[in-house]
């Protein structure tokens, strides 16, 4: 009994002994767990800053967003403002270009184009209608966005207008505007570019795009200063007048029996070219004897017949021409038109006077066809009346080319039968005087100073056909389709937003 429980007490002691062998071990399980505490805790730090970091990365990302759609509103705004004001008061650089950067390949090209002009020089194809501001300077090309609190949000600018078509019939315009999202200290918080491709259609001044005009705005008379007395311009369709050196059409005085079927303008315009007599002709003698210039001749070496057109064109140069009484100066076009050149010196620039011509009492110039000389169905442009280009006087720039004295003088119509032509001299003094005949002159005059002839009481008639401007315009080409038009930028073929600006000339082919 005493030896089971001396055993006894010899197997506490071994376990009591084993148990202070295992203590340590329990102290290093508890170190295990608190490591993998730590290291889970870490992960889930880890992993919240990473979610911390994304959202950040995401409400930055929205910011920078928002303010990407605020400078793309921004360059729309400017948008607006631009087309709005080319169409109400600057519709004539419609038809020009404008660039910031002029060396862009698509600013060559646009300014390669006849007839176009850039909004600091513009290229006038019509005139413009009453109501445009010729001061191209003041059209807006920047302009800042305010917000709602009144304080600056933005800015934009007009990076380029290219115009591509035809200044007659209009065409294609694409314009680029930059728009710029700034902060409160002005710093670029964002910056976008719109591009539009707008449609560009002429229309008359009288009359709404698609609406029937009333005119054709075809300038059957035309000068710098006109003076009609009691003269008439006839024609409903193309019976109008253009004062190219007025500021209004005020300007354009008539007495009381003075009659214009068409419409009065005053508006700058880019006159055509002027064509000069083909070299080899020298200006004939003085004209004082009735005669007959024929056309398909020669005319005694007076004449040169071109023969490479169909139907041939009859070139003659003209000295001063003076007739009185009845004495006719006949031009027969039965073989093809006829271009008389009225003009001191064809191959020079520097000032010269004359020639001119004088017809008094039933003297007059005649246009014949086919053996008819009294019919007013002759096309007038068949026979054209050109004189000295507008060249620069002595006094000029002293004083103002539009205030210098004429270089020429030219007296029309009289005579029993109207005078049937298209006259274009840009440098002329003239008038017509009116005889028997009803009307005195039929088809269209462009001088530089119309008035009447010997006083106010004189009544003439300039009777101008419905399709005159058609008529000069197939016989001389575009530069001749002069017209008082408008323009207006209508719809939008192509629209596109960039965040960087890409490149000009890729835009648009």
């Amino acid at each position: 009994m005493l030896a089971r429980l001396h055993m006894s007490k010899k197997s506490i002691h071994h376990w009591q002994r084993k148990l202070l062998i295992l203590r340590p071990s329990g102290h290093k399980d508890q170190g295990f767990i608190l490591a993998l505490v730590v290291i889970v805790g870490l992960i889930l730090a880890a992993g919240a800053m990473a979610m911390m970091a994304r959202s950040s990365a995401g409400l930055l990302g929205s910011v920078r967003q928002q303010q990407s759609r605020e400078a793309r509103e921004i360059a729309e705004a400017g948008t607006s403002q631009v087309v709005e004001r080319l169409n109400r008061q600057y519709s004539y650089l419609l038809i020009n270009c404008y660039d910031r950067d002029i060396n862009t390949t698509d600013w060559v090209n646009c300014r390669t184009k006849a007839g176009v002009g850039t909004w600091e020089a513009p290229e006038y194809g019509t005139a413009t209608c009453p109501g445009a501001n010729l001061n191209s300077a003041d059209m807006i090309r920047q302009g800042d966005v305010n917000n709602v609190t009144n304080s600056l949000a933005g800015r934009w600018k007009l990076e380029f207008y290219h115009f591509k078509g035809s200044k007659l019939y209009g065409g294609l315009g694409v314009m680029r505007i930059r728009g710029q999202r700034l902060s409160t200290n002005g710093t670029i918080l964002a910056e976008a570019y719109v591009d539009q491709e707008l449609s560009i259609k002429p229309k008359n001044c009288d009359a709404a795009f698609n609406q029937p005009p009333t005119s054709t705005g075809f300038p059957g008379l035309m000068g710098n200063t006109i003076t009609l007395g009691n003269n008439d311009v006839l024609g409903k369709i193309s019976g109008n007048i253009l004062c190219v050196g007025c500021a209004s059409k005020t300007e354009v005085t008539q007495g009381p029996n003075s009659v214009v079927n068409g419409n009065i303008f005053a508006s700058d315009i880019s006159l055509p070219d002027m064509p000069t007599a083909p070299a080899g002709l020298s200006p004939s003698n003085a004209i004082t004897q009735p005669g007959t210039y024929a056309s398909g001749s020669t005319n005694g070496g007076k004449c040169y017949v071109e023969t490479s057109k169909s139907p041939p064109i009859t070139h003659c140069i003209l000295g001063e021409i003076n007739l009185k009484g009845n004495n006719q100066l006949v031009f027969d076009t039965t073989n093809g038109p006829m271009q008389l050149y009225l003009q001191c010196n064809p191959s020079g620039f520097a000032w010269c006077s004359g020639p001119n011509i004088t017809l008094g009492g039933q003297a007059g110039i005649r246009h014949c066809k086919s053996g008819s000389c009294t019919s007013t169905t002759i096309d007038p442009t068949a026979l054209a009346l050109f004189g000295n280009p507008v060249r620069q006087h002595p006094s000029y720039p002293t004083t103002p080319l539009s205030q210098t004295p004429c270089s020429q003088t030219v007296l029309l119509g009289g005579g029993s039968q109207a005078t049937v032509m298209f006259g274009y001299l840009p440098d002329a003094c003239g008038g017509i005087n009116g005889g028997s005949a009803n009307p005195d002159v039929l088809g269209a005059l462009w001088l530089k100073t119309f008035g009447p002839v010997g006083s106010n009481s004189n009544s003439a008639e300039l009777a101008v056909p419905d399709d005159m401007g058609a008529l000069v315009f197939t016989r001389f080409g575009t530069g001749y389709a002069l017209s008082i038009r408008d323009f207006v930028a209508i719809g939008i073929n192509n629209w596109a937003s960039f965040q960087m600006p890409p490149n000009a000339s890729a835009m648009f082919q």
